[in-house]
């Protein structure tokens, strides 16, 4: 029974992984023609409304990722949930090439209705293969943010070229076409007996507490990392910076940089943390402690002459991959780890939806934001320095506090 079990779980993995690589292959293939294809003849809107409503599309999945947790936990099961997700999507990608404008705009919101259930359902499908062998969750999930990164890489390249040179239509359709393949895949996800294991685990308010904070550090993390990343194109955009280096150093190539970063830290870390796989709290430490390293690094390339200012940026990206590979998969342990797998999906789309919401937050004030960006990048080295003293600090009190007790309890 154990080997099965075993067996079982090992073909989970595989599935998921490879259904995950080909959503975000997609998601990310269809977000990188959008606005193009809005512009283009299909809609013919300009700019500001193309960049308008792919904003609203993009704020609408934080309501579908509560949605696809609702289907996830109280309606359908996980494989379900995905399977109806899959579909929702293909429906989406047929009406976005269809010459009528109002159900072009429906196929692209059955889109985002779709991927919102698609991505918390196998976010909480991969999170339960492993409930029984906490372990490895911390390895899992690196790898799993691995996968997540390849398949965004490859779908931005591959949906471009592919539209670029044979039209959006085609583009939309082979989304479809691969969105048929997932749904089929999601039939090969097996929910077995485990789950009956599952249903007998009581959540306590320490469980509650370790999964909020985590998420909301998770949040802020982002939202810095949004800040960060608003300094770099300012940095990239300065004269200066474009007389001596070109423009080859662009903010596309700084993101290839960042995959070439973070996918070999990414197989590292999922490595090392087969042998480390306590203390996920003291790793997201880590984490604010890389982030605040990164951020002061960009801070430093206005003090620092033009040539050396390539180094500094390089070195930041670096800082930053480093830091997503010790907080990204880390809080995603947590939350499997410390939530009643009954709720898991919830918890996942409450997850996404907070971590989305504190990105999205800054945009009404994108432009103060880039205006000021060298100060907002400083703030947030000083919050990502607090951060990291906080949690440090929370970490070896709290070993303090059990060492005692066991002390304490040997004593008597």
């Amino acid at each position: 029974m154990g080997n099965n079990v075993k067996y079982i779980r090992s073909n989970n993995t595989i599935v998921i992984l490879l259904l995950l690589f080909l959503e975000r292959m997609c998601y990310y293939g269809i977000r990188s023609i959008l606005i193009l294809y809005m512009i283009g003849e299909a809609l013919q809107l300009s700019n500001f409304e193309a960049i308008t409503i792919y904003g609203y599309l993009s704020s609408f999945l934080i309501l579908t990722q509560i949605i696809g947790g609702i289907f996830g936990d109280f309606v359908l099961s996980n494989k379900k949930a995905i399977l109806l997700g899959g579909l929702i999507v293909i429906l989406g990608c047929v009406n976005a090439i269809l010459p009528i404008e109002y159900l072009t705009y429906l196929g692209f919101a059955l889109i985002i209705l779709g991927t919102g259930l698609l991505k918390v359902n196998t976010l909480a499908a991969f999170g339960k293969n492993f409930y029984n062998c906490k372990k490895y969750l911390n390895s899992a999930f690196s790898f799993y943010y691995l996968v997540l990164n390849i398949g965004a890489f490859c779908g931005g390249l591959l949906f471009a070229v592919v539209s670029e040179k044979f039209g959006f239509v085609l583009g939309f359709g082979m989304a479809a076409i691969i969105y048929v393949a997932i749904s089929l895949l999601s039939l090969a996800i097996s929910e077995g007996k485990e789950k009956l294991e599952y249903d007998i685990q009581k959540v306590s308010s320490n469980s509650v507490l370790y999964v909020t904070v985590a998420i909301f550090l998770s949040a802020i993390f982002w939202a810095i990392y949004e800040l960060g990343g608003t300094h770099s194109t300012v940095i990239l955009s300065n004269e200066d910076f474009t007389g001596q280096f070109g423009e080859n150093i662009s903010l596309t190539f700084m993101n290839q940089l960042n995959f070439y970063f973070i996918v070999p830290l990414l197989i590292i870390g999922g490595i090392l943390w087969l042998k480390f796989h306590r203390s996920q709290f003291l790793k997201i430490a880590f984490g604010f402690l890389f982030m605040a390293l990164a951020l002061f690094q960009l801070t430093n390339i206005s003090l620092v002459d033009v040539k050396d200012s390539l180094f500094y940026l390089i070195s930041t990206i670096f800082f930053l991959a480093l830091a997503e590979i010790f907080i990204g998969p880390m809080v995603l342990s947590i939350v499997v780890r410390y939530t009643n797998p009954k709720f898991l999906t919830m918890a996942m789309a409450t997850y996404g939806a907070i971590s989305f919401s504190f990105v999205y937050m800054l945009s009404p004030l994108s432009d103060f934001v880039y205006d000021k960006s060298e100060l907002f990048t400083f703030l947030g080295m000083i919050l990502a320095s607090a951060i990291t003293i906080l949690l440090f600090l929370a970490v070896f009190l709290r070993r303090y506090y059990l060492r005692n007790n066991q002390n304490q309890s040997s004593t008597t």
